[in-house]
């Protein structure tokens, strides 16, 4: 059954500076929005709307991966072909970590324990352990990946924006079995 619901402006929020957006995250457990924005992000508390913090150092910024299990966030870095690893809680970068060319999209897999960064250029995925911060594997994707969602049961899904496709990825075995 649908119902019709009205939506409203529950609030907004004035980040303000200049350059391009792209992904946001949210950290439910430190009630932290994370808004990536041309060579930083900009971190938001969620109950006061107020900007606590900013991570530099992030040129060509996409996606934000949220790994609460560890302790840590996960920034792509496309211009610098690198996702940038940082503290929840103190915003503190604790390491860099090379990827593919041009990575874009991010997710963090619970069941695997591994952040995967989507990378436009090199059409592929680069997997990270999330509590080493070492690359574990490259998986080749045939295509541009664009977004990337985890359904858990070791399965995410990325769409390839230039071959018309989704790729399912086997987060275990770090393949992909199906286009």
């Amino acid at each position: 059954t649908i119902t019709n619901t009205t939506y409203h402006l529950g609030r907004t929020l004035q980040i303000g500076g200049e350059g391009g957006w792209d992904f946001l995250s949210v950290d439910e457990a430190n009630q932290h929005l994370f808004v990536s924005h041309a060579t930083q992000v900009d971190v938001i508390d969620l109950d006061s709307g107020k900007r606590v913090g900013t991570i530099h150092g992030t040129d060509g910024v996409h996606g934000i991966a949220i790994a609460s299990a560890v302790g840590k966030g996960f920034i792509t870095c496309g211009k610098l072909n690198s996702v940038l690893v940082f503290d929840l809680k103190t915003f503190a970068v604790w390491a860099r970590v090379p990827t593919g060319l041009g990575p874009d999209a991010v997710m963090y897999d619970s069941a695997t324990n591994r952040v995967f960064a989507m990378n436009g250029k090199g059409q592929s995925a680069t997997v990270i352990d999330a509590t080493t911060n070492e690359v574990v594997a490259t998986i080749p994707l045939g295509g541009k990946p664009e977004a990337v969602m985890s359904i858990g049961k070791n399965i995410a899904f990325v769409n390839l924006e230039d071959k018309d496709a989704v790729a399912r990825i086997d987060t275990q075995e770090a393949k992909v079995p199906h286009t």
